[in-house]
């Protein structure tokens, strides 16, 4: 990012942690938006943007705890850098096991990057926020956050919880087949253009291998497509 686009990130990362429109809307249902710190800053060129769903609900003891950038074992984190190692041929989940800095910066410098498409944790036992919260707030935040970010593509992780925020942000029903969509109403700096699907999230469980699979074949597309577009250009 150049230093004016920077400074504009920033403002939204601290706009986002003061913000309490979800909050006093469906105070039983949500609480504490993500902080400022708890997001780092982006590439300068970022080739895909992968949405969330939101951060996980606090108090968890598990392997949830903390969230996509704080926790090296956080399960969609686990999950997406498998894949990518598997893409590209890339070291995700070596320098993991470094640390996690040293994980989320061969993320970042590899040309992606990750965001939430609520940015209130879930409360009251819920491991993400109705689909309401997760309209409302993608188009609160995520709509903005997209043409500041300007990445090639995104890839929404979650195909029952995050494609609501898909869906509200475009106004138009995203799916697994990637379809070139803009922002409606924006123009300018304002707006954005360009390749976007939602899949499963790549994480463990009793569908690890399926979901996997899935998700690759999503990410994959979305890359050729990228590629085909740079050598249009």
């Amino acid at each position: 990012m150049l230093e004016h686009q920077l400074q504009i990130w920033i403002a939204s990362k601290e706009r986002i942690a003061a913000c309490r429109e979800c909050i006093d809307r469906w105070p039983s249902r949500v609480e504490l938006p993500l902080l400022a710190n708890e997001i780092p800053d982006p590439c300068r060129d970022i080739s895909i943007l992968f949405v969330g769903v939101a951060p996980p609900p606090i108090g968890r003891e598990d392997d949830d705890a903390g969230q996509f950038y704080s926790n090296p074992g956080d399960r969609l984190r686990l999950g997406l850098f498998h894949v990518l190692d598997h893409l590209f041929e890339s070291n995700l989940t070596r320098q993991n096991r470094v640390s996690c800095d040293a994980g989320t910066a061969a993320f970042l410098d590899a040309g992606f990057f990750f965001v939430h498409s609520a940015k209130v944790r879930p409360c009251g036992g819920r491991l993400a926020p109705d689909r309401e919260i997760m309209r409302f707030c993608a188009k609160q935040h995520l709509a903005q956050e997209i043409p500041m970010l300007r990445p090639k593509a995104i890839c929404f992780l979650g195909a029952t919880n995050a494609a609501p925020a898909a869906n509200a942000v475009f106004q138009h029903r995203i799916g697994e087949l990637p379809e070139q969509v803009e922002i409606p109403g924006g123009s300018g700096i304002n707006g954005w253009r360009g390749w976007v699907a939602v899949t499963v999230q790549p994480v463990r469980g009793t569908k690890e291998g399926s979901n996997r699979d899935r998700a690759a074949r999503v990410i994959d597309r979305l890359w050729h497509l990228i590629v085909d577009m740079r050598q249009q250009s």
